[in-house]
């Protein structure tokens, strides 16, 4: 039942796969690969300043600039457009010519267009505060993400340095008895089983990994280090 179980999300993880590479209907048969990296911890302070090339914060920074260039228009508009007019008339009955001459001025003259700049005023200030609250929420899944892929080394390196070798240790004592005919088979099999449990554990604990770095690639473009 267990081999089954696993088979299935195998099956399932290959499908997922073939879906991120753009590809749905591809057929994976095995990958190859190595999931053991050397992978350093990044420094915090540099992924929060890798943050200023996030997608996100870049449009909230081009929403700011909008909206200033909006203020800017809005208070170029309080000066308002003078038209001069000039008419040419001809009296008949004098047989004159004349001209008449109309000064037209925007009636904002009068309230300066006050409204319009308060109003682009907001919008910026919104603009502004929506920014902030962007680059807060980054850098809060920033910090989640760090502090993710920091226990992820840790459990991962515990592991392969400690747990990992006494197992191996353990299990190639139990199989030389076994052999020697000093145990019997109900010995043999819970330390295989533990063996196993460790090593699925320590490859569960390469994809957080995996997966750790991938959310710190996506906020900030940092690549991993080997």
């Amino acid at each position: 039942m267990e081999l089954v179980r696993v088979r299935s999300l195998r099956g399932q993880a290959l499908v997922a796969l073939a879906t991120a590479m753009g590809e749905p209907g591809l057929h994976i048969e095995s990958l190859q690969g190595d999931l053991e990296q050397a992978l350093a911890i990044p420094d915090l302070e540099e992924l929060t300043r890798g943050l200023e090339q996030n997608p996100r914060i870049r449009t909230a920074k081009a929403e700011v600039a909008l909206n200033e260039a909006r203020v800017e228009l809005a208070k170029a508009r309080r000066i308002p457009d003078v038209s001069l007019d000039l008419f040419y008339r001809r009296l008949e009955e004098s047989n004159q010519h004349g001209f008449d001459v109309g000064i037209a001025i925007p009636l904002p003259v009068f309230n300066r267009n006050q409204g319009g700049v308060r109003s682009a005023e907001a919008r910026r200030l919104g603009a502004e505060a929506r920014a902030r609250a962007t680059k807060n929420e980054l850098v809060r899944d920033l910090r989640a993400a760090h502090a993710q892929l920091s226990r992820a080394l840790g459990f991962v390196a515990i592991l392969r340095d400690e747990l990992l070798p006494k197992a191996d240790l353990v299990l190639k004592s139990t199989e030389a008895r076994f052999r020697a005919g000093d145990a019997n088979l109900l010995e043999v099999i819970p330390v295989q089983r533990e063996w196993t449990a460790l090593q699925l554990e320590y490859v569960n604990g390469l994809r957080i990994v995996m997966v750790a770095w991938s959310d710190l690639q996506a906020l900030t473009g940092v690549e991993p280090t080997p």
